[in-house]
């Protein structure tokens, strides 16, 4: 009897030839494998970089850049701008500070203003210092403060605090009003917008002066 052939030992040309055409035929399965294989690596890595370690990286920044602050110290100040009625007012100091805490307030010292009015006066004021917040357009003023509107009155007074939007005003110190015809005196005094309504605080003492010849015949 003839043994049964061992191809996988088989040494002869043809058994040669039977193992190479096997080898092409799973080739291309191998080849596939190997994709499926990799494929499997990166989309493992994947995962783990967005599931497992949702964090971007972190960036160290080396050094803080510098903040700037503008400041307008030891000049000459000019403040413009118009009222509600769109009437021009000015203010003026010797000496202007901007506020490093609140951009919007400016320290002024030695201050001189003028507010004008429709129907064409003027109202000039002074102070030895004030502040002024160009937001609230309020300006509180301090030291030897006046208001003058020439021919009608002339007030002084310590501290008082003006709307430069509308022209009120509120002093709680004493205060003393010149008018052509006398003399008012109040321990404080507000004034509502545009004048329209003042009123004396306080104690009040006023002097007026009258005509001499007041009920006399002639």
């Amino acid at each position: 009897m003839s043994s049964p052939i061992d191809q996988s030992k088989d040494g002869s040309a043809d058994g040669r030839a039977r193992r190479a055409v096997t080898r092409a035929r799973f080739a291309p399965l191998l080849g596939l494998a190997a994709g499926i294989i990799g494929l499997g690596v990166v989309g493992a890595f994947l995962t783990q970089s967005i599931f497992i370690n949702p964090d971007p990286p972190k960036v160290n920044v080396v050094g803080t850049p510098p903040k700037v602050e503008k400041v307008v110290s030891g000049q000459a100040s000019k403040i413009t701008g118009f009222d509600k009625n769109k009437q021009p007012f000015e203010l003026a100091a010797v000496n202007g500070t901007q506020d490093t805490a609140n951009l919007d307030l400016v320290h002024l010292q030695t201050v001189t203003g003028t507010f004008h009015r429709e129907d064409g006066g003027a109202i000039a004021l002074a102070s030895n210092i004030a502040q002024y917040d160009s937001k609230s357009k309020s300006l509180n003023m301090q030291g030897k403060v006046t208001l003058k509107e020439e021919g009608r009155y002339e007030a002084r007074m310590e501290s008082a605090s003006v709307n430069v939007d509308d022209h009120s005003l509120v002093s709680q110190t004493p205060v003393k009003v010149d008018t052509s015809t006398g003399t008012v005196e109040a321990d404080g005094m507000t004034v509502g917008p545009y004048g329209g309504r003042i009123v004396f605080k306080g104690h009040v003492k006023a002097t007026f002066e009258t005509n001499s010849n007041y009920g006399v015949k002639q």
